[in-house]
């Protein structure tokens, strides 16, 4: 073999090999959907999600429908968005609570109240 042939058989392994690692190194990555499109349940952040009749996100848990809750959201139903969120710790008991109001939001938690303004 020639030193030419030889360097171009080298060539072609060292590329399928470069084009194959991605694939060899590549973790399986699961995410479920409901009929709608919506994600329901990801892998990676281990959050099963609940929606509502209206398609709006109502409710994130920990792992499965079973599982405990992290957040929940109740929208308001003339403006169609949030007004409430409430996240919850991993025993159960309530974080936060932050209320929407237009351009004013309100957080309560256990240090306090806050109100912020967004312009």
């Amino acid at each position: 073999m020639n030193k030419l042939a030889y360097l171009r058989t080298l060539a072609l392994f060292l590329s399928a090999l470069i084009i194959s690692l991605p694939i060899a190194l590549a973790e399986e990555y699961r995410i479920d959907y409901d009929q709608n499109g919506n994600i329901v349940y990801d892998q990676e952040s281990n959050v099963y999600r609940e929606y509502n009749e209206l398609n709006q996100l109502s409710r994130t848990r920990i792992n499965n429908i079973s599982g405990i809750i992290l957040q929940e959201y109740t929208y308001d139903p003339i403006k169609e968005r949030i007004f409430i969120k409430d996240e919850f710790y991993s025993n159960g008991s309530t974080k936060s609570s932050t209320y929407y109001f237009d351009d004013y939001i309100v957080i309560q938690n256990s240090s306090g109240i806050y109100n912020k303004t967004y312009i």
